[in-house]
């Protein structure tokens, strides 16, 4: 079940960026919950991606959490938040092709959910000229 968002545009630096907040808070009992609202920026990345820091209660960043990234054709996509001291609890996804909508999970081993999926319009939507999409997710 993806979460409904709404968009609240913001700008920061002089540049247009538009912050999208959840229109409804999702019930459910599944370990991840995003940590913060997801940004749709242009330009605070190197490139088109779907990036963002996985953390547990506490706010400390964890490693070894899988994501998966389905687009609306069904092409799926697998990072890993990363392990090292600099850069502990990222992930980043490289997005290619055309314009179209995305699906974000926080999966286990066996694909299972351990989050609702959220939808990412990238460069469709509501700003359409993103390239940035910032999701990050926190452990109840």
């Amino acid at each position: 079940t993806a979460v409904a968002l709404t968009p609240d545009a913001s700008f920061s630096d002089g540049t247009p960026t538009e912050t999208l907040t959840p229109a409804e808070v999702p019930v459910s009992a599944l370990p991840y919950i995003l940590a913060a609202p997801v940004r749709d920026t242009a330009g605070d990345c190197p490139g088109n991606y779907v990036l963002g820091q996985v953390t547990d209660r506490a706010g400390n960043p964890l490693p070894d959490i899988r994501l998966k990234l389905v687009d609306e054709y069904g092409n799926v996509q697998y990072a890993v938040s990363k392990p090292g001291p600099a850069d502990k609890g990222l992930y980043d996804f490289p997005v290619t092709g055309p314009p179209r909508r995305l699906t974000l999970t926080v999966v286990d081993a066996d694909e299972g959910p351990l989050s609702e999926g959220i939808e990412i319009g990238h460069q469709v939507g509501d700003n359409p000229d993103a390239t940035c999409h910032w999701v990050d997710w926190q452990r109840r």
